[in-house]
């Protein structure tokens, strides 16, 4: 009788925890970042599978005093873009790159940039000061 109760106990806490865990994986999907397009999901990836040209970027903005850089990722124009935001830049969307890494310069086509780039998603955030 002991051994039946005390089966269905860690039974109980063995559904339990894994349930726990499965939560938990979910949850870590579902981090959010603030950027220049509002709220996005943040997915962050490791330094070494982003672009090539994109890691020598990230390479150069990583210094000892770099804070809040974002690598952001989205789709415009049925393209993959890349976006650094660096919040000490003085020009927005100056560093803004399609997925072969030539720079795009917005010029008359910032609104429709703004209004038709969807699917931001952070994958690459610096930010040394808050380590």
């Amino acid at each position: 009788m002991k051994s039946t109760v005390l089966h269905i106990i860690l039974t109980l806490f063995l559904c339990v925890g894994i349930a726990g865990c499965d939560d938990n994986k979910d949850n870590a999907q579902n981090f959010e970042i603030t950027t220049s397009f509002g709220k996005i999901p943040l997915r962050a990836v490791p330094k070494k599978t982003l672009p090539s040209w994109l890691i020598a970027k990230v390479n150069e903005l990583e210094t000892p005093d770099a804070i809040a850089i974002k690598v952001c990722r989205g789709q415009w124009k049925n393209q993959t873009v890349y976006y650094i935001e660096n919040p000490i830049s003085s020009c927005m969307f100056c560093d803004l790159f399609y997925e072969n890494g030539t720079k795009i310069k917005l010029g008359n086509e910032l609104v429709d940039f703004h209004k038709n780039s969807t699917n931001w998603v952070c994958i690459y955030v610096i930010n040394h000061n808050y380590r």
